[in-house]
């Protein structure tokens, strides 16, 4: 089963009682991205809600970059303009023309590998489970927390 996206407008809660969210954990999970996007760009609506997903990964962006125009494409959000670069142009050349403000997390569908980078500008928490068996992140190390202990799963240091 390939990657399966779920996206919503709103409060997250609305995005649990859909059916591409329930699709979207049918079979073999192994990594979930999620991501509340306060809107810095573009129009509030499905199309411009995180994760984006193209050919070889899909990707969440928190951040705001100064120099957009320097990467391939012409989308309404920054974020997904990254990840378009990324996808056709490789990482390096993608982080040689971003400057801004960037926390990314992405999977790479041909390398089966989640991958987190930042820059300066952002900060980016995470931690494991108690068991060490999953991985927690978030862009504040209160949400983390909070949302963690909120669903009763034990965690390591942040």
């Amino acid at each position: 089963m390939g990657t399966q996206i779920a996206k919503q407008v709103g409060n997250p809660y609305e995005l649990f009682d859909t059916k591409s969210y329930e699709n979207a954990f049918k079979g073999l999970v192994r990594c979930v991205i999620g991501h509340n996007r306060f809107a810095t760009q573009g129009a509030v609506n499905k199309r411009n809600a995180h994760p984006f997903d193209f050919d070889n990964l899909v990707g969440a962006h928190n951040g705001t970059l100064t120099n957009r125009v320097q990467l391939d494409g012409n989308f309404q959000v920054d974020s997904e303009q990254i990840f378009h670069h990324i996808s056709k142009f490789g990482l390096k050349d993608t982080l040689s023309k971003m400057s801004g403000a960037w926390a990314l997390v992405w999977y790479d569908k041909k390398e089966s590998t989640l991958n987190f980078l930042r820059n300066k500008d952002r900060t980016l928490y995470m931690c494991y489970n108690k068991l060490g068996n999953a991985i927690f992140w978030a862009s504040e190390d209160w949400m983390l927390d909070s949302v963690l202990w909120r669903n009763n799963v034990e965690r390591g240091d942040i």
